[in-house]
């Protein structure tokens, strides 16, 4: 399945509904197919260029499978527009809210400091 996500991100990279498409993909995945593929999208290709459209849809393709892993757990949830500062998914219960904020990383880079993680930013 990884190969066809990131065939699938090269395709939609460029196109303005990018988004959108990707949510309509993530929502066809069965939830056994999304338990199996999960840790690959936190796992950003090296063939990305760092920066790239690609890597920043990437990015929000784990975004849109952990949303999609929240709703599979009965927490209705979202993935959110807003960039910077701010939680990508919200979550809701009739008992809580939650915030979220799925992380990808580069098997070839370690995050060095505090700012790789956005700690702060999540407070």
């Amino acid at each position: 399945m990884r190969r066809e996500l990131i065939e699938l991100v090269f395709k939609v990279a460029k196109e303005k509904n990018a988004f959108e498409q990707l949510e309509n993909y993530v929502s066809t995945i069965s939830k056994k197919k999304l338990i199996e593929n999960i840790i690959d999208v936190g796992i950003l290709p090296e063939m990305f260029d760092h920066d790239s459209s690609e890597e920043k849809i990437w990015a929000k393709l784990s975004d849109i499978f952990l949303a999609q892993s929240l709703n599979y757990l009965g927490i209705k949830s979202e993935v959110l527009g807003a960039r910077g500062n701010s939680a990508d998914v919200l979550g809701r219960t009739k008992e809580y809210t939650l915030v979220a904020d799925a992380k990808t990383f580069r098997l070839s880079r370690t995050a060095k400091n505090q700012k790789d993680f956005k700690v702060n930013a999540l407070d």
